[in-house]
């Protein structure tokens, strides 16, 4: 049974205000990603800033306006508000305890309360819209048909997006009832369906799942071996890398589509 947006806010707000219980580094950063990781000597918070440099590189326009969709604890949309000049860089979440967090670490950018399959702009709104690991709690078409609809003709969808080819035994007050996407090639799909073009894919399962799991676990020995990581931390940061291995992941992409130059 698919999770309701309340309980999933709820989830996601104890989980931010519990993450040292979790992760044993970083867990102020304000990001909720999985991070891409070019080696082991990377802390979290640098490689979840690599993904999202990853996803903005991924865009062309830098003017905006951009909007950050499932923007989190703002940890992502500070490193888009670098690329873009911060008034013109708006984030969307349905938790108002993370949109707090979002507008102290991004003070001059817009926050705003509401669902992504409800994107509560006018037509034609933005040059750009971003999704960083948060469209796996989403409802993909009807929030690809969002974007299309807020996107100006021209205009550039980029979604960072882990897809599952079984429902996830692990995680369910996160990922329960979610849609299940076998390959690459079937999600390709649903955006062309929604009218995207030049909708191409990018495989980085292996820098961000695998490279999470072989971080977290490396990075806990570590600290275990160099007595930073009391054992029980220690037992708890494998036990979540564990949790994050088991996951049914079939890829991890970077996805970048275009709203065609003739529609309005």
């Amino acid at each position: 049974m698919p999770i309701t947006r309340s309980a999933l806010a709820e989830s996601y707000d104890r989980f931010l205000d519990h993450a040292a219980h979790y992760i044993t580094e970083d867990a102020d950063s304000g990001f909720l990603n999985l991070g891409y990781f070019t080696g082991t000597s990377m802390s979290l918070s640098e490689a979840c800033a690599r993904l999202t440099e990853e996803v903005v590189a991924t865009a062309q326009d830098r003017q905006g306006p951009v909007l950050d969709v499932g923007c989190g604890a703002g940890g992502g949309t500070a490193c888009i508000a670098r690329h873009w000049p911060a008034d013109r860089v708006h984030g969307a979440n349905i938790s108002d305890h993370q949109l707090d967090a979002c507008r102290r670490r991004v003070p001059g950018a817009h926050f705003h309360l509401m669902p992504a399959e409800d994107l509560a702009f006018p037509d034609a709104t933005f040059r750009t819209v971003i999704s960083i690991e948060a469209a796996c709690h989403f409802d993909r078409p009807r929030f690809l048909a969002e974007a299309m609809r807020i996107l100006r003709p021209g205009g550039e969808l980029v979604v960072a997006d882990i897809l599952f080819h079984d429902q996830p035994e692990v995680f369910g007050r996160f990922l329960s009832g979610g849609e299940i996407y076998r390959d690459i090639g079937s999600y390709e799909t649903i955006w062309r369906s929604a009218g995207f073009a030049d909708v191409a894919c990018r495989d980085v399962t292996d820098p961000v799942w695998r490279g999470f799991v072989r971080n977290s676990r490396a990075r806990a020995l570590k600290g275990l071996m160099t007595k930073t990581l009391e054992p029980a931390a220690f037992r708890k940061a494998l036990a979540f890398a564990d949790k994050i291995a088991a996951l049914p992941v079939s890829a991890y992409v970077i996805a970048r589509a275009t709203k065609p130059a003739a529609m309005s």
